[in-house]
């Protein structure tokens, strides 16, 4: 599979540097920094190129480490890395979001979709037991996400085909 993104890591530590950019970006790596491919399926690609972030689980994305030598990531695992905090946060950044987007809709049935998709946003907590894991967490997929994904799957992309099928959109 082919990277997509790419990111600026540190020569010195390995760390990260944000932000993500296009593969096909044609900005400079400053002289202290390299670019690294990000890959669909990755844990950067899944946080940082995913309209909401996917799930990583325990991995601690601020210790995430490039070893330039085996040219892999070293992934930290935290215990308790999200919190029912975090995730609210995060919720509410994702409907601050949808709402630009949604003041700017004409069409009915984008007005539906995202409606549709700001209540999912805010039924997240609705009948989550108290010792909910929340690392366990996954966002809904915005509309335009949804779009893309049935778009590419249409034109044979069978990582997207296959997102279309488990995810029954």
């Amino acid at each position: 599979m082919a990277a997509t993104h790419k990111i600026l890591v540190d020569n010195n530590t390995g760390k990260v540097i944000h932000p993500v950019y296009p593969i096909e970006s044609e900005r400079l790596a400053p002289p202290d920094c390299t670019w690294v491919k990000i890959y669909p399926g990755d844990v950067l690609y899944l946080n940082y190129c995913c309209n909401p972030p996917q799930n990583c689980g325990n991995i601690d994305l601020n210790e995430l480490i490039w070893d330039f030598e085996s040219e892999n990531w070293i992934e930290v695992i935290s215990e308790s890395f999200a919190t029912y905090e975090k995730v609210k946060f995060s919720r509410n950044e994702f409907l601050k979001q949808s709402d630009r987007v949604f003041a700017n809709l004409t069409n009915q049935a984008e007005i539906d979709a995202w409606s549709a998709y700001r209540q999912q946003l805010r039924n997240m907590f609705v009948g989550l037991p108290d010792n909910f894991d929340w690392n366990k967490t996954i966002f809904p997929r915005t509309p335009t996400d949804i779009s893309e994904l049935k778009r590419l799957a249409a034109e044979g992309n069978a990582e997207a085909a296959a997102i279309v099928l488990r995810d029954n959109l």
